[in-house]
């Protein structure tokens, strides 16, 4: 239980601090640090994320914050399109083959996110 509080805490921190999270820091940890198959460990994470993303609105929204509906209708709309794919996708792949795909998309993303800071400048600002 004490193993768990803090790869939870850890995942918070460095969520807080960077502003990410979300699945490329809580599948590998509850994979490598708290031997989850892969499959669960994805399962896992999405209701993590789920509680968390509801509490992250409550906060923003409690602050007076506004969100753009129009923006988030469709890019929510594109979420379950793409979440039904993926997981219709994902369960016909073998447990290896899903978790080299998930590495991959983890490097690939870090990548980008080096070229973009050290090449470029950093992410577009919007003006």
């Amino acid at each position: 239980m004490a193993r768990d509080v803090a790869a939870g805490t850890a995942v918070g921190l460095v969520t807080g601090f960077f502003g990410v999270g979300g699945g490329f820091l809580i599948v590998p940890t509850l994979v490598i640090a708290l031997a989850f198959t892969m499959r669960t460990a994805i399962g896992t994470s999405l209701v993590v994320i789920t509680a968390t993303s509801l509490l992250g609105l409550s906060a923003h929204l409690l602050a007076g914050r506004t969100i753009q509906l129009d923006v988030t209708a469709v890019v929510t709309a594109g979420c379950v399109i793409g979440a039904i794919a993926g997981a219709t996708l994902a369960s016909r792949l073998p447990q290896r083959e899903l978790g080299r795909s998930f590495a991959l998309v983890v490097v690939a993303v870090a990548a980008y996110l080096l070229v973009s800071i050290v090449l470029l400048g950093g992410p577009p600002t919007q003006s």
